[in-house]
């Protein structure tokens, strides 16, 4: 880039600057309302996605009470770095933010998991404590097989009904 000190008489010499983007926190985000739509079967918001995550996201769609929501969005570190977390989804009802994990049962069937999971569901309440957000909610997969599963899960996931909960 070059710069012209010598501007064309009658006008003022400009000293190119760079924007810069502002942008807020993943969970603040509010994705376009086109984002409610999918894919394609077995992707959410260009992102693949399991057959539980497919039946909650056909799930949020029927419910009409969903804001806005954010599949798999990251919190701490990005994408595949240790130290990473990230829900399956946050949704917004009524301005206010719900954490859900959907926990498959291969996944999350051990001791070790479920500890695991009850450390990401301390970490995920800590980032989004003073946010206004419910506790995060762990949802099992076997409340999730079926899209009339899925509508009942949200139903109650909307309520607080997950708040506690784990695997088994």
């Amino acid at each position: 880039m070059t710069i012209n000190f010598n501007p064309p008489l009658g006008q003022p010499f400009k000293v190119p600057r760079r924007r810069t983007a502002k942008l807020e926190p993943p969970s603040m985000q509010r994705p376009p309302q086109e984002q409610l739509e999918s894919a394609g079967p077995g992707y959410v918001q260009g992102k693949k996605a399991t057959d539980i995550e497919n039946n909650f996201f056909i799930a949020i769609k029927a419910s009409g009470q969903v804001d806005w929501f954010e599949f798999q969005p990251q919190y701490i570190a990005m994408r595949g770095i240790p130290g990473g977390l990230q829900l399956d989804y946050i949704l917004s009802v009524a301005s206010i933010m719900y954490p859900f994990f959907l926990d498959g049962e291969y996944w999350h069937r051990g001791p070790e998991q479920q500890e695991e999971a009850r450390r990401e569901v301390d970490q995920i309440n800590d980032i989004l404590d003073g946010t206004g957000a419910y506790p995060a909610q762990r949802i099992p997969g076997d409340h999730l097989k079926t899209i009339e599963l899925a509508k009942q899960a949200l139903d109650k996931g909307l309520s607080g009904y997950y708040i506690g909960l784990f695997t088994s």
